[in-house]
């Protein structure tokens, strides 16, 4: 096996550290569906500050080897990575980057036991960095299934890798490269500035897991990790929401694991701006912001222009006309005995105009995600009314119908309580978020956990 390089494991922690010759980083954030983002790039480099952190490096000194990113181990969807000239660059081998991960494993290894790494450990992580980790395993869970020593090793040996596992500084480095591998390209020597893009597609499923998500009373949250944040001078994300939503107040968190247990802590992030605009969502750090696993968590509203505000009216005009023909359900026997055809249209043409709003051909999949149960329930208001129709039409009398037009109003009147929370609440979130738009919301941010 080859040897580790010091230059280069000196090189892969001023990356991971603070990425001194990057200038600026943005990132630009799409959705695609519900179930996919598309996540674009830019990075403006310095030349003169990548030549005098690669001249020590062992590699291509007229191309110097650049990290650029720090990326999960999964395969890469619409890959592609150019230069300010559009000019297609090249992605270096897999093999490249392990090593330049072993490097800085075997480095740290060494500090750690203050003596040189055997070769059987040394072997050992480099399988864990070119590897990919195993599918039950996650990266912040206490222990890692992937670092269970193989079962020829020594009780000596056994002994020395527990040691280093109990190095924080070491864990830290060992679980990054378990989960992440880097990035690396080459770049042209001898320029002042160098201009990197890249995009890729990213797997982001949205599911709003609680009823009161679901139901529109409580702003969905979408969490997005940004993992370049601190890696440069300045970083700027910007998340451009679907038309149909509305971000009322992004938070940046800096997750860290929970010490005692599985999971992680979601904790505030250092200083950042945050701007929200209407269909977009920007944060912007500097470098005094620490280099960690951050996430970013944008509550959503959906937009009460057009679709919300139109089904809210229409369930509250079902639930007025019930209430109204339960409490006047004489009247309407009456009035059915004469003009029948009247009071069944009547009640009819609610269920036409609530079925309008259930089907919108062009709509975004994520707010047909957001949307779903809210149709479920427009169907359902809908319907109720049909079965109002139905007991006249069959000649439902006495206390039966009284009690048949009882349960119909109560469960339309519910129906329309719900809209009518939804409707308040996204008013009052949308009206807040004009008002703090463009301030640091990090000052107040508790602690708390998130589900990521």
């Amino acid at each position: 096996m080859a040897h580790a390089d010091a230059d280069v494991a000196a090189y892969v922690r001023s990356f991971l550290d603070d990425c001194p010759w990057v200038r600026r980083r943005v990132e630009k954030i799409e959705f695609v569906d519900d179930a996919t983002i598309s996540r674009h790039t830019t990075l403006d480099l310095s030349g003169v500050d990548l030549t005098a952190v690669t001249q020590a490096c062992p590699f291509h000194a007229d191309r110097p080897i650049v990290p650029i990113a720090v990326l999960r181990k999964n395969l890469l969807v619409h890959f592609d990575l150019r230069d300010n000239m559009s000019q297609t660059l090249a992605v270096l081998p897999r093999e490249v980057d392990t090593f330049f991960a072993w490097s800085l494993l075997m480095e740290q290894a060494g500090q750690s036991l203050g003596d040189q790494v055997d070769e059987e450990i040394a072997n050992f992580l480099w399988s864990l960095a070119f590897s990919f980790p195993d599918p039950d395993d996650d990266p912040f869970q206490s222990t890692v299934r992937a670092w269970v020593p193989p079962q020829a090793w020594s009780h000596e040996r056994r002994r020395i890798w527990r040691r280093l596992l109990e190095d924080p500084t070491f864990s830290r480095f060992l679980r990054d490269f378990t989960f992440n591998y880097l990035l690396l390209t080459q770049v042209t020597g001898g320029q002042a500035t160098h201009i990197i893009k890249y995009s890729y597609h990213q797997h982001f499923p949205f599911k709003p897991d609680k009823w009161p998500a679901r139901l529109g009373w409580v702003p969905p949250e979408i969490q997005i990790d940004a993992p370049a944040v601190g890696w440069g001078r300045s970083y700027h994300l910007e998340i451009n929401l679907p038309r149909e939503l509305r971000g009322i107040g992004p938070i940046l968190y800096r997750l860290v694991q929970d010490q005692g247990r599985d999971g992680l802590l979601a904790l505030p992030a250092e200083p950042y701006d945050t701007v929200s605009q209407s269909r977009s969502v920007e944060i912007h750090t500097t470098d005094v912001v620490r280099p960690a696993d951050h996430v970013l968590a944008v509550p959503v509203r959906l937009s009460l222009a057009g679709y919300l505000r139109a089904i809210w009216i229409s369930t509250l005009f079902a639930a007025l006309v019930l209430l109204l023909g339960r409490l006047n359900l004489p009247s309407v026997v009456k009035a059915l005995n004469t003009k029948s055809e009247a009071a069944v249209a009547l009640l009819l043409v609610i269920p036409s105009l609530i079925t309008a709003y259930l089907i919108r051909p062009e709509e975004h999949a994520i707010a047909s995600s957001l949307l779903r149960h809210l149709r479920y329930l427009a169907a359902l208001a809908g319907m109720l009314t049909y079965l109002a129709a139905g007991t006249l039409v069959l000649g439902v009398s006495g206390g039966k119908l009284a009690d048949m037009w009882t349960v119909l109003c109560v469960v339309s009147c519910a129906i329309a309580l719900s809209f009518s929370v939804a409707v308040i609440r996204t008013s009052a979130d949308c009206r807040d978020a004009d008002k703090v738009c463009g301030d640091t919301r990090q000052q107040q941010v508790l602690e708390r956990r998130l589900k990521y």
